[in-house]
């Protein structure tokens, strides 16, 4: 061997080891380097088990909370449910007391009414007036024929009788020469050979600053549309030195009739309001107005009679 080539021999016999000798010497190196696996399989084993508790418990903890949750809620709702029982039945109870007690309400006051405004109102009533009626509120006014009117007496009755004053009929002009509006019932019509002469119950007399009621008056009037004995009229008047008089003769005098209504002619604008036509008997006495009367109810005197007082 040559001696000055010794580490060219180390290297030569480093490098011719054995194939053998190379996986020996990669085993202890990967023993010496590798961890324990062991100790790293219990470590994640360990983790995992605890882990798997907790879940466990903190699954376990939310049910017996949601389970003590449900139970306060239905001991709760059981309460509720018992108390409102308890309140529905004591207004129940109280209810039916005070059913028991108060005594039953007149269907009436829930029906619409309505006042019929004439002379004498309750006092009308017990001295036989129709004019102040109350009644059921009635359907709408239609055309009526007069001689099928609840009226108190037989008919139109008329007499040769020339009348005086004025001949056309103007309801301001009525208003203005009016004195007084009497609400009256015929007792008596005394025919004479050229007028007739009544004896009026009053009813009720509307002034211009008032009422009167309960007198009993003497009328004479030329009118050959004679006041039937027995009916209820409202008649505009007046006095002079010589008594008391209708302002207009030439006309038929609004007439009530029993069921509180008014007969009229159409000069009569303020008793208008929701009229309909009235076939009365023509006659040779009024050949002017028998076409032209209308039926009303009886509230709208209260009209004329607020326009009248107002001039």
């Amino acid at each position: 061997m040559n001696p000055n080539n010794k580490f060219t021999d180390n290297e030569t016999n480093r490098n011719e080891l054995s194939e053998s000798e190379i996986k020996m010497l990669y085993k202890e190196n990967v023993q010496r380097t590798a961890p324990d696996m062991e100790r790293l399989w219990s470590r994640i084993e360990r983790t995992i088990d605890e882990n798997g508790q907790k879940e466990a418990d903190t699954a376990d903890s939310a049910s017996r909370g949601m389970i003590e949750t449900n139970r306060d809620s239905s001991r709760r709702m059981a309460k509720l449910t018992a108390w409102a029982a308890a309140a529905v039945l004591i207004v129940s109870v109280g209810a039916l007391a005070l059913n028991r007690e108060k005594p039953a309400k007149d269907n009436t006051d829930n029906t619409a009414k309505t006042e019929q405004y004439t002379a004498g109102g309750n006092d009308s009533m017990a001295e036989g007036g129709a004019a102040e009626q109350l009644t059921e509120t009635a359907p709408p006014i239609e055309r009526t024929e007069y001689s099928a009117l609840p009226l108190a007496h037989s008919g139109i009755k008329t007499a040769d009788y020339k009348p005086s004053g004025d001949e056309y009929f103007a309801e301001s002009r009525v208003l203005e020469k009016t004195s007084e509006f009497i609400d009256v019932r015929v007792q008596y019509a005394e025919e004479h050979t050229h007028y007739c002469t009544y004896t009026l119950k009053v009813i009720r007399a509307y002034l211009p600053d008032g009422e009167e009621e309960g007198t009993t008056l003497t009328l004479d009037s030329a009118s050959p549309l004679l006041l039937a004995e027995g009916g209820e009229y409202l008649l505009p008047v007046y006095t002079d030195s010589k008594g008391l008089h209708l302002v207009f003769e030439n006309a038929p005098q609004i007439e009530y009739t029993q069921d509180g209504r008014v007969v009229f002619h159409n000069g009569w604008y303020s008793l208008g309001e929701g009229s309909a036509e009235c076939i009365y008997p023509e006659n040779k006495y009024d050949e002017f107005f028998f076409d032209r009367m209308r039926i009303a109810d009886a509230g709208n005197v209260k009209t004329l009679i607020e326009r009248w007082r107002s001039l």
